[in-house]
């Protein structure tokens, strides 16, 4: 009696490792793809969610407006706000194990994970412990 309920217990142990494996793998990007963030492509600022109170924050509700800006053809990227620079400089894209990647040079900016990209939607993801989810739009 008791082999059988642990070799049901093994058999249980498996199935879940499986199940493991194939989510954590179901967005990884396929060999040889690249995210196109747009040919000097700008960004608008909507709306962002999290943080350590886990606000929502609403571009239209606040009295200021936030831009990114990417450049494919240098990967310089430029973040302003209210048309002041808050950051600039080089971004690196990559894939992980998840989805894409973007770790920019200043420091002061957290990696991001692309959650969404089509043709007037973008969200990131800060991949720092209670950071933000933005939305962009073009």
């Amino acid at each position: 009696m008791t082999r059988i309920k642990l070799a049901g217990l093994t058999v249980m142990a498996m199935l879940i490792g499986v199940i493991i494996v194939i989510s954590c793998s179901r967005g990884t990007p396929p060999a040889g793809t690249t995210v196109d963030l747009g040919e000097s492509g700008t960004w608008m600022w909507v709306m962002s969610s999290g943080g350590f109170v886990g606000d929502t924050i609403y571009a239209d509700s606040v009295l200021f407006s936030r831009q990114l800006v990417f450049d494919n053809s240098d990967s310089s990227y430029l973040y302003t706000q209210d048309g002041q620079v808050r950051s600039s400089g080089k971004y690196l894209l990559s894939s992980s194990g998840s989805g894409w990647v973007i770790e920019y040079s200043d420091a002061m900016m957290p990696k991001e994970m692309i959650v969404r990209l089509d043709a007037d939607t973008m969200v990131l993801e800060q991949m720092v412990a209670d950071g933000y989810t933005t939305t962009f739009a073009r």
